[in-house]
């Protein structure tokens, strides 16, 4: 009976195994896939069970080998073989894998928080501009004009806690009358660092090295990431390049 069960948990260990193994490469193969890291990683951790009880089971047969209860030990012994050596190899291969998921999924909320951010700034600044003759505030108190409007639950006692110090106001727009404004300019950028009142426009991006993957919200409330590459800016929505972005709200492009 006890050789039965160890035939049997061979069997799922390397099955576990194999999916792990299979769906690593498969996730590398298909340039880290989240679903192929996903079930990669929960193969891994729904196996280690079998790969400990494996050990143990083994070591159990062994010991009543000893005693003479069953006929062969050679089965345990290549069953915790099996167990040892699946999670010395499948160890390297999915922590990576499992790092990767946790940035992905740190950087996926980062990103959410941000649009929020931004969407409610936008607002407060739609606001601002109905109840003072359409305009725009001025750029080096933008931040400071726009408190009462913006939601209260993100507004902080500390102005260095608040979260408008997490992001600029295109100096473009500086007391510029909303309707004058082209709707595919940048209205807000997203910044580092806890200074308020941050204004500016490509320039001071360039010259921040902001790094990559920064959030600007358009007036017409699209939000796109750029990338500060080279003293150069590469923006993208949904995954595709685009050729221009409109800072000079005033300006007309040239594509």
């Amino acid at each position: 009976m006890l050789l039965r069960v160890c035939k049997i948990y061979i069997l799922i260990m390397l099955t576990a195994a194999g999916l792990c193994v299979f769906f690593t490469m498969l996730s590398y193969f298909l340039n880290t896939s989240d679903i192929t890291d996903s079930i990669m990683v929960c193969a891994f951790f729904y196996s280690i069970p079998f790969f400990g009880g494996g050990i143990i089971l083994g070591l159990f047969c062994i010991t009543v080998f000893f005693f003479k209860k069953i006929p062969t030990y050679e089965l345990p012994v290549i069953m915790i073989i099996i167990s040892v050596a699946s999670l010395v190899f499948l160890l390297p291969l999915c922590f990576p894998q499992i790092d990767r998921i946790r940035l992905k999924s740190s950087k996926s909320a980062h990103e959410r928080l941000v649009s929020v951010h931004l969407n409610d700034l936008r607002e407060a600044l739609i606001k601002y501009s109905q109840d003072h003759q359409g305009s725009l505030p001025v750029a080096e108190k933008w931040a400071s004009d726009i408190e009462v409007y913006a939601d209260e639950s993100y507004v902080k006692t500390s102005r260095r806690d608040n979260f408008m110090s997490g992001y600029g106001f295109n100096k473009y727009l500086s007391n510029l009358k909303l309707k004058d404004a082209a709707e595919d300019s940048v209205l807000l950028f997203e910044v580092s660092g806890d200074n308020f009142n941050v204004f500016g426009d490509e320039e001071f991006l360039k010259r921040n090295k902001m790094g990559n993957n920064i959030s600007i919200i358009l007036i017409d409330g699209d939000i796109i990431k750029c990338t500060v590459k080279n003293d150069g800016i590469i923006y993208e929505k949904d995954g595709i390049k685009l050729s221009n972005i409109r800072w000079n709200p005033t300006k007309i492009l040239k594509f």
